[in-house]
C-alpha cells in the first residue's frame, strides 16, 4: 500500500511543475474576412487564449492600425467601424478608444474576472480602404493578427472569402 501512495505522490510532483508552467496565450485566432463588392471587409476574429488572471484579467483588447505610410511616403487612413463581442458565446461589454496610430477595441467586464482557463473571444467589425487597385492586379493589404499582442499565438488562419 506505501508504495501505491508513495507512486501517486511522486506523479503528483511531476505534474505540477507542468501546470505551473503554464502561461497565457493565444491558442488559437482565426480571421475570417469577407471582401464585400464595395471593397469593404466584414470581420469576424474568434480569439481562443488560456487565461491566468496575470495579464488578461477582465478581458483582452486588441489594436487596429487606421493610420499608416503608403508606398509614395502618403499617409493613408482606413475606415473603422466596431459591431460587437462575444464572449465564450456570451455578449460582453466592449468598446473602442483612440490610440496613436488607430483603434483599441477593449473587450471584457471592468467589474468581473475571468475565470482562469480557455476562452473565446468572438469579435466582430467592418474596415474600409484594405484593397489596392493596381494597373496589372489587385491586392488585399491585410495583417491577420495584427502586431501588438503580448502573448505568443500558438496556431493563426485566416480565410479570405471575395465577392
Amino acid at each position: 500500500m506505501r508504495r501505491a501512495w508513495r507512486a501517486v505522490f511522486v506523479l503528483l510532483l511531476l505534474l505540477v511543475p507542468s501546470a505551473a508552467q503554464a502561461e497565457e496565450r493565444i491558442l488559437r485566432f482565426l480571421s475570417d474576412v469577407q471582401v464585400r463588392t464595395d471593397s469593404s471587409l466584414e470581420v469576424t476574429e474568434t480569439i481562443t487564449v488560456f487565461a491566468e488572471n496575470d495579464r488578461i484579467n477582465h478581458g483582452i483588447y486588441r489594436d487596429f492600425p487606421t493610420r499608416y505610410r503608403g508606398r509614395n511616403g502618403s499617409q493613408v487612413r482606413v475606415g473603422f467601424t466596431f459591431e460587437g463581442a462575444t464572449l465564450d458565446g456570451q455578449p460582453v461589454p466592449a468598446g473602442t478608444e483612440t490610440i496613436s496610430n488607430g483603434v483599441r477595441i477593449k473587450v471584457g467586464d471592468p467589474d468581473k474576472y475571468v475565470d482562469v482557463g480557455e476562452h473565446t473571444y468572438v469579435l466582430h467589425y467592418r474596415t474600409t480602404r484594405q484593397i489596392g487597385r493596381f494597373a496589372d492586379y489587385d491586392e488585399l493589404y491585410w495583417n491577420a493578427t495584427g502586431n501588438g499582442w503580448i502573448f505568443p499565438i500558438d496556431l493563426a488562419e485566416a480565410r479570405i472569402r471575395l465577392p
